[in-house]
């Protein structure tokens, strides 16, 4: 098995309170962090919390609202083949024809290639510049759109985070493109 680079939409953020307790870290302080270094802007997820964990939840309005016309643009940048044409137009068929409630189910089912619930490549490391510069590991839960490689990276980060950048400006239309993230999964 190995890691592939792959393009998501992350639909759930999960920490640890306990992690955040540990590192004298407060709910403003993380979603600061959030929306300064890792780009997931706070107006697009309802964050709870719990006696265990904060949760940042994408708000269902923009995701019914947005995912077909952003996937739509996306795929055709992304796919350009008359095999992975055929593929995408499948995918967005399917989104079209079933309730924007049966989207996430869609992706669970995993009967597309791009476009799929991901399990892997979970975690996102989230560094505070504070006194001894604590970390927090941040789950991601995301619906893949695009999967390549094999590919073998030893430290990575800045570059992903720098992708998700341009593909919020490239996309910048969509408030959805701020739930995007390139990371390593598999």
């Amino acid at each position: 098995m190995g890691q592939y680079l792959s393009i998501g939409i992350v639909t759930e953020l999960i920490v640890s309170k306990a992690e955040m307790q540990k590192g004298k870290i407060s709910k403003e302080e993380l979603l600061d962090q959030m929306e300064k270094f890792l780009y997931f802007p706070n107006n697009l997820y309802t964050a709870n919390e719990n006696d265990d964990m904060v949760v940042l939840k994408l708000k269902s309005d923009v995701f019914s609202a947005e995912l077909i016309p952003f996937l739509e643009k996306f795929y055709k940048i992304m796919y350009r083949s008359k095999k992975e044409n055929t593929v995408v137009i499948g995918i967005l068929e399917k989104l079209k024809n079933s309730p924007p409630s049966d989207w996430m189910e869609i992706a669970k089912e995993k009967s597309f290639y791009y476009f799929q619930e991901d399990l892997y490549g979970r975690s996102e490391n989230l560094t505070f510049e504070k006194e001894f510069q604590p970390r927090l590991n941040v789950q991601c839960d995301c619906i893949m759109l695009s999967m390549e490689g094999k590919t073998f990276m030893e430290v990575y980060g800045r570059q992903f985070h720098f992708f998700k950048y341009c593909m919020r400006e490239a996309f910048q239309e969509f408030a959805l493109s701020g739930a995007l993230r390139v990371y390593l999964s598999g």
